[in-house]
Order: structure tokens, then sequence, then C-alpha cells
């Protein structure tokens, strides 16, 4: 057991970062010897070895009168890889409970995910492992993320919802961590995938020896636990929700580490999430659900900050290395899984003088998800292969651990202890790893979207001229735009979704169109001239490259074009959005092409325009021609053939009339 050096919370001593505070611990890998107690995957109240005999031992209450009768449901989930043994009970209050609630009706379970990593061992021959997490609940419910393509770790904030039935008063809860060597990325199964251990418990390649499972009860026991089947090391707890201030109650942190059953080579791997419940919103005021004090568009009740809409401002001031040699380096900044920042911006590795620290001092702003509690940013610098085997260390808080992680705090506006006043130094752990040291100067800072105003400046070169356009945003009809669902994970369209992103009938997308078209009437450019003209508008607006490296998997956000003017930055399928709204709006007649790989995928335009040569793609009897919108330079009928590595961009793999 350890305990945070800061807010003094307990911690398992496999977790690298406090949930309470974010500071991180002296995290240790080290494996345990299995325990010899053995537990099955069936959950009950009790030890056994079989189904019979768990039958015999589910928990009974009784009372001075009568024994309460219990029923059991057998539910098989899941190509029949796990049962669950639920045991229903009667109405009458748990004398054993020490929280006083009365009905459970109405209750939710809520399920955080917070953190996991996983090692390569050889899941997939050619490449790391996709994972993927499924949780499923004793009465039917199941929830599973995305894919993580080619991934070891991550950390974030996915959060899965359990409805409880009627007069039960606890949930049996299985949780899966698996390995995917399927295509769809966005709908995983489990006939497609390798079952990874999480079961500290039990070796073996059973499934039932690599998933956890345990009941969660709504009600509390005398010593504090609301967990059975699982021995945890902390106390369930009642808070209250930093959002909507609502109460939660049995607040509970687990991790399971597949480590620990002294076995190797497994699949092993860690999770660690949270657990809590609420009660309906039956009693909530009126404008509960309608109320938006700093009208960001997020409804107060989910936003953690109802002061300002919370963005960040990342500043890389100084970059070095400690080396005897000089290196080509690559610093990159992740924020929620996505790559939003390459330190020189061209998409080149830097050459740095051995022992040199360089000023950069380039900056950025990135608007934060107010419904987060905490955002992740991390720092990763390396010169080539996997960022998973960063061959330079910016931590210099842990061992062979080369990627700076902070957490920002939604409510707050804190950074996590390691953040150290904006300095970064691999050289201050206290290991002997032989990774090349890094020091990064740098500085984050909350800053409230709404700040930077309306007006946003636009600088591009065209034709060996440089132009200059000033756009008033509206920010209602951005904070319109960003209330809308992003959300491409469910959809049975998919990725046919991506196309609603383009808005060419909008007002601010009508007026930017006709100023950038009267700018080049004004030229006498041509309709290709134009056309051109306008997408190296487009090509200007920063890139944040996550198509090209992506350290935690894919978390996409699409955005719609207002969305992209105001940050002032997007990857390929925003600005594609953003071209072809411009170019419909004009009466140009554009299509969405979708180029999807192994691991990668790649959006862009084609369009049909009198005048244009080189790469086209047929569509309905039409030839519209390869427009890329990420970078500069490049025309309409450019040849996408070798620019991206492990797609083919011969076809497209899916066009769509937009």
């Amino acid at each position: 057991m350890v305990f945070c050096r800061i807010c003094g919370k307990k911690l398992a001593e496999t977790i690298k970062f406090c949930g309470n505070c974010g500071t991180k611990t002296n995290f240790s890998s080290k494996k345990k010897t299995a325990k010899t107690k053995e537990f099955s995957v069936i959950p009950s109240h009790t030890d056994y070895k079989s189904g019979q005999d768990a039958i015999s031992n589910l928990p009974q209450k009784e009372n001075n009168k009568l024994k309460i009768f219990a029923s059991l449901v057998v539910i098989s989930l899941l190509l029949s890889s796990l049962l669950f043994l639920y045991a229903k009970r009667n109405d009458e209050d748990d004398t054993n409970g020490i929280n006083e609630i009365e009905s459970f009706d109405g209750a939710t379970v809520h399920l955080q995910l917070n953190y996991w990593r996983t090692v390569d061992q050889g899941q997939d021959s050619s490449s790391l492992p996709d994972p993927w997490i499924r949780v499923y609940t004793d009465n039917g419910q199941y929830e599973n993320t995305k894919v993580w393509k080619n991934s070891l770790e991550w950390y974030g904030d996915i959060r899965f919802r359990f409805n409880i039935a009627e007069n039960e008063k606890n949930l049996g809860i299985a949780f899966e961590l698996y390995d995917y060597d399927g295509d769809s990325i966005r709908n995983p199964n489990v006939s497609n995938s390798t079952l990874m251990d999480v079961n500290p418990n039990v070796s073996g390649s059973s499934g039932d020896s690599r998933r956890v499972s345990f009941w969660y009860n709504l009600s509390t026991s005398s010593d504090g636990n609301c967990i059975t089947t699982f021995d945890i090391e902390s106390k369930c707890s009642d808070g209250i929700s930093l959002s909507s201030g609502l109460p939660r109650y049995n607040v509970v942190e687990m991790a399971f580490s597949g480590f620990d059953d002294g076995v190797a080579n497994e699949y092993d791997s860690y999770v660690s999430f949270t657990i809590w419940w609420e009660k309906s919103e039956d009693n909530v005021p009126s404008d509960f659900h309608t109320s938006d004090t700093d009208g960001d568009g997020v409804k107060d009740y989910k936003d953690y900050n109802d002061d300002i809409d919370v963005g960040i401002t990342v500043n890389l001031d100084k970059f070095g290395i400690l080396a005897n040699n000089d290196e080509y380096v690559n610093l990159e900044v992740f924020i929620n899984g996505d790559s939003r920042y390459l330190l020189g911006q061209t998409g080149d590795s830097i050459r740095i003088n051995a022992g040199e620290t360089r000023e950069f001092n380039e900056t950025f702003f990135f608007d934060l998800d107010d419904t987060k509690e905490y955002s992740i940013i991390q720092f990763v610098a390396y010169s080539s292969g996997s960022l998973f085997s960063s061959n330079f260390d910016l931590d210099g808080g842990m061992d062979y651990s080369n990627v700076l992680t902070l957490f920002f705090y939604t409510h707050t506006g804190n950074l996590s202890e390691n953040y150290n006043g904006g300095y970064a130094n691999g050289k201050n752990d206290s290991g002997s790893d032989s990774t090349t040291d890094a020091i990064l100067y740098y500085s984050v800072d909350i800053t409230d979207t709404a700040s930077l105003g309306e007006l946003r400046n636009f600088e591009w070169n065209y034709g060996s001229k440089n132009y200059n356009y000033e756009m008033i945003i509206d920010p209602d009809v951005y904070y319109y735009f960003k209330s809308l669902d992003h959300d491409l994970s469910y959809e049975t369209d998919w990725p046919a979704g991506y196309a609603r992103f383009t808005t060419p009938d909008e007002q601010y997308v009508i007026n930017l169109a006709n100023d950038l078209n009267d700018i080049a009437v004004s030229e006498g450019f041509t309709d290709l001239e134009t056309a051109n003209f306008i997408l190296s508008f487009v090509q200007t607006i920063d890139y944040k490259v996550d198509n090209y490296t992506n350290y935690q998997g894919i978390q996409e956000y699409p955005k719609y074009p207002v969305e992209m003017l105001w940050d002032g930055q997007g990857d390929c399928e925003d600005s594609s959005a953003l071209f072809a709204s411009l170019m419909e709006a004009l009466g140009y007649d554009a299509v969405l092409l979708l180029f999807f790989g192994d691991s990668d995928g790649h959006a862009a335009i084609g369009i049909s325009v009198p005048g244009a040569s080189g790469t086209s793609y047929s569509y309905g009897n039409v030839e519209y021609y390869y427009a890329e919108t990420t970078d500069t330079g490049t025309s309409i009928g450019f040849d996408p053939t070798y620019y991206f590595y492990g797609l083919d961009m011969s076809r497209a793999s899916y066009t769509y009339d937009v």
C-alpha cells in the first residue's frame, strides 16, 4: 500500500498517478507472487471452485422472522464465455448498510475508465497491439470502446452508464481488455480479438483467468466496502459531482493488473477505473437541464467549469538534448490522445546540436472539452521508430518513462504536480536507463476561449503573392455548432457521417466564399485558379498531424468549418469539410474522398472544375480531381500515390457527394 504524498489518498502500488490530485507516484511494475486464493469468473460473495458450489454459497440475508428467498438468474453472454450468478433480493432494508437510502429505483451506475497499459508480447506479428475494452453486466447491458490502433498505453476519461433494475441493490460487472485483429476500428467484435490478461489472481489462457468480474453493491457494508468477489484496498465513499453538483454514492477506485498473477507472457495488462452510482434527477431545479452560465454551449449540469469556456495555451519555449552527438528530433504534443502540435510545424525532424538547448517560443491554443473532468497533455520526443520506444527522455520523475504526461483539471485549471513550473528534464529521474535525456522549458495556461474574441486574421501565399483576410466570427454560431453531436462511433452509416460536417448553406460560409471569390475575380483568376486560390487559403490553417502519428489511438473529433476557423487548426477531415463547403457555396461540384489502410486513414476532396488535370477519381460518371487540403504548395490534381505511407491512394475507400 502506498499513499499520495500530496493529498494523502491511499493508492494501489501499481498505479502511476493519484486519481484525486494527479500527483505522480513511485510506480512499480514489479511482479508479485501469485495469490493462492482461487477466484472463479462467476461473481459470488464467497470463494468457490465450481458453479455448483456457488449456488449453495450465494449469500442469504436473514432477520429475526424469516430468511429472504433468493432466485438465480443465469445469463449467457458473449459466446457463453462468462456466467453471472445474480442473487435477487426483496425490498427490505439492508441492516448491514451504512448509507440510509431506502430505494435505488432509477439509479444509474457510472464506470469511468481512467487508464490502461499493456506490453508488446507478439499479439500482432507485424505491429503493436490494437486494444479495445468491453464492459458488461449480469442483466445484459454492455458497452465497448473503439480500437486504439498500435497502442500500448492510454490515459483519459471514458464513461459507461448502466441502469439498475427496479428493486435491485447490486450489479454484476465484467471487464475485458482485448487485442483486435479485425478491420472495423469503430465496432470491434470478440470473434476477431484476443483477450488480454487483467486478472491479478488467476493465470492461464482461458477467458476466466484473464477477465475480471465483481459485484458492485449500491448499499455499503459496515466496513465501508461495496465490492465483493475481488478484494480492493480502498473503501467506498460518497462524493459530489463537480459538474452537476449531484451526490455520488459508493465512489470507489479500482485497479487490476495481470502482471500480478506471477506468470509472464500472458498478454499481461493493467487497467484502472472509478465506479459510483447516482440517483434519478427527479428533484432538480426547473432549469437544471437548460442553464448555461458561461454561454459555451455546454449545459451547467455537464460543465466542469461554469465560469469560462476552458481552453489552454501551450508555449514551447526551449528544447534541448543532453547528447554527445547531433540528433534529428521530433517533439510532439498530444491532448487527450490526439496529436495537436509538432514543434517546427513543418512535419520534418529538427536537427539539434549535441548539448544544445534551442529557443523556439512556439505557441498554440486548444479548446478543451468542458464535459471532461480532466484532460491529458503529453509531450513526446523521438527521432524515428515507434513513439512508444521514444529515445529521448522528458520525464524526470520516473525511470524508463520517456513520455511527459500532465493532468489538467477542468474545474480548477490546475495542473498535476509534475508540471514543475514548466520545466522537464529527463536527467532528473533516479534510475539508470540508457535513454538520451532531453530538456523542455514550456508553459500551459488556462485560457477562456471566449477571450480570443471574434476577429480572426488569415495570411497565405498563392502564386508568389501574399494575401491577408480578416473575418469576424459570431460566437453564437461557433457555440451552436460546437454543441452539436460530433460522435461518429455508433452511426450505422459510418463513415458517411463525415459528410454532414460540410455546411455550404451556412451564411458565414457563403460570406467567406464570396469574399475569397471577389479577391480571385479582382486578380483575373480562371475557375481552376480560383479553386487553387481558395485551396491555398485552407491549406495555410494549421494542420494537426494525428493522421501521421497517433500516440494513443484514434479519438476523432470532426469539426464543422466554423470550429476550424475559430480554433485556427484542424486535421484532414476538418480542412476537407471547410474546402468542400466553400467550393459548394460557389457552385462548384465536390465530393468527399476517404482512404483507409491497416492503421491509418486520410480524408481529401475531389472537385470537378474545367481545365483541371492530374489525379482524378470517377464518381457518377464525373471526374473529380484530387485536392490535398492539409499541405501547402500542392494544387488540384496533385498525385498522392507516394505521399501517404500504408494507404492505397489509387482509389478512394469511400466517396460521398457533399
